[in-house]
């Protein structure tokens, strides 16, 4: 296991992480100066598409949030909180083969409100592409959802990713800034988007 002294004038950020067979454990402390935020995560992998994690932060102005998920093939969960509100999240996602593949998921938190969504992809093969026909594609996403944002699956989002969705222009350079002011490492984890949502992104 990781041990971490913290001298309140020298630290800015300091983490650690122990892994042992299928289970993960990581702390991280991190200040921007003013504030002092603790992050702690638990991990295990049963194998067979079975994964279940749990994480919490707090910091020194009393703010506090954690999560609870589980993940089996193709199924996920999980629910978290701010401190302030609750919210359970859940999907599922099929493999058709051949490069499509079918989902459903939703949310409700503990004000009222609640979203849905489906999803359908498909890749077709032409052969002739004077055949090709010309798509209008209309999509509505929840723009509080961590994994539209999460392309990789791994967890964090990075300014990459966001730039991926929302094109490399100065207001994706301030959203990143702006939910990565906790820690700055360059990278958003999922409690630090669900507890920084609500105040940065509009109808979170």
């Amino acid at each position: 296991m990781c041990h971490v002294l913290i001298f309140a004038l020298a630290l800015t950020h300091a983490s650690c992480q122990h892994e042992n067979n299928d289970t993960t454990v990581d702390v991280r402390v991190s200040t921007d100066g003013r504030n002092g935020r603790l992050d702690a995560g638990w991990t295990h992998d049963f194998g067979n598409g079975v994964r279940t994690e749990a994480r919490g932060n707090f910091d020194t102005r009393g703010n506090w949030g954690a999560s609870l998920g589980a993940s089996s093939n193709g199924f996920d969960i999980r629910g978290s909180t701010d401190g302030h509100n609750g919210r359970l999240d859940a999907g599922w996602t099929r493999n058709l083969g051949r490069g499509s593949s079918i989902g459903v998921g939703g949310n409700v938190d503990t004000r009222g409100n609640w979203g849905v969504k489906a999803t359908l992809s498909f890749r077709r093969k032409r052969r002739n592409t004077q055949q090709m026909k010309h798509f209008i594609l209309s999509l509505d996403v929840n723009q509080c959802n961590f994994n539209l944002y999460d392309a990789n699956r791994d967890g964090v989002i990075t300014k990459e990713e966001l730039v991926a969705v929302f094109g490399d222009n100065t207001n994706t350079t301030e959203l990143f800034q702006a939910l990565d002011i906790i820690s700055g490492d360059g990278k958003v984890d999922r409690d630090e988007f669900h507890y920084l949502m609500s105040r940065t992104i509009d109808g979170c």
